[in-house]
């Protein structure tokens, strides 16, 4: 698609420009709150692509809108998964809305808003009992017709937030954010080999934290070898 270095504006304007020189979009695409503009889901939407986009505090007034309908509307359908991972459990419960593009504010009007993708997480951390609990926001222009679509969307979400965690742990665990360099090309290299890194430890079936691996490889080299070989 491309590649920015510097700040989140410059990442911005990279997805904008790509999605804009497209003749037609036949892919499907989820996004972070920071693409989650007209300009954007409008050029996907009138190319033909799907989009589904995360709604956070920098569009205020979508976000009100959605979570006044989460409040007050009833959703055609709703599903729920149990995840037991990482010494927490955590409860999802997704609802579906039909959205009314109409009843958002004027500079949504023309970027195919269909539905609203409301997932309440719920965390209690098993060691201490600690719970937390949020309700994040999604739209999309793919019409939730049926339940089998509504899974979909679902599952839209759950893949999003996989490639999410990806990008933490490439950005923060593995050091990538920490990076400074005013060559743009060596940044890329070494991300290049961050993901190197992070796909062969991943092919050994690791499953300890990253952060504590990066640490034992440091300190071991012959299970750096190990861990970072091919076979």
């Amino acid at each position: 698609m491309g590649f920015y270095h510097g700040a989140k504006d410059s990442e911005k304007t990279v997805v904008q420009d790509y999605f804009t020189r497209q003749e037609s979009i036949e892919s499907a695409y989820s996004f972070d709150a920071l693409h989650t503009c007209p300009q954007l889901l409008e050029s996907i939407d009138s190319k033909g692509g799907i989009y589904l986009a995360q709604v956070k505090n920098n569009q205020k007034l979508l976000l009100e809108e959605c979570i006044h309908m989460v409040q007050y509307s009833p959703f055609d359908y709703d599903f729920e998964q149990i995840e037991k991972a990482h010494g927490r459990i955590e409860i999802r419960r997704t609802a579906i809305y039909p959205l009314d593009v109409d009843y958002l504010d004027e500079r949504w009007r023309n970027s195919g808003i269909q539905t609203l993708i409301a997932v309440h997480r719920q965390r209690t951390r098993v060691k201490n009992s600690k719970f937390s609990q949020e309700v994040a926001c999604f739209v999309s222009n793919k019409i939730a017709s049926n339940e089998l679509i509504g899974l979909e969307l679902f599952a839209g979400v759950r893949n999003h937030w996989s490639v999410e965690s990806d990008n933490y742990v490439k950005d923060v665990t593995m050091g990538e954010d920490y990076i400074r360099c005013k060559y743009s090309h060596r940044i890329r290299a070494i991300a290049s080999v961050f993901n190197l890194a992070l796909n062969l430890i991943r092919k050994k079936n690791i499953t300890n934290n990253i952060r504590v691996v990066r640490e034992d490889f440091n300190f071991d080299r012959q299970k750096a070898k190990d861990g970072l070989s091919r076979s």
